[in-house]
């Protein structure tokens, strides 16, 4: 279950702490093996990657071309 009582210390006090922008906006590899005929979801995946272009992100096509065999 996703539900879980457990407690991870390193979260402490997250929610409380102010959030920071990066000092470089990060580049977002999107792996080609994992898109190719994608069927369904494919507009949510362009509006996300529309909302994070905004938001100063860089996408770059990267290829896992062994990923098949994961």
């Amino acid at each position: 279950s996703t539900a879980s009582e457990h407690v991870d210390a390193w979260l402490d006090g997250a929610r409380e702490r102010p959030v920071t922008a990066p000092e470089r906006a990060p580049v977002i590899g999107l792996p080609r093996e994992y898109f190719a005929g994608l069927r369904n979801g494919g507009e949510a995946l362009d509006a996300a990657r529309r909302t994070l272009e905004a938001a100063g992100c860089t996408f770059r096509d990267v290829s896992l071309p062994h990923s098949a065999m994961a």
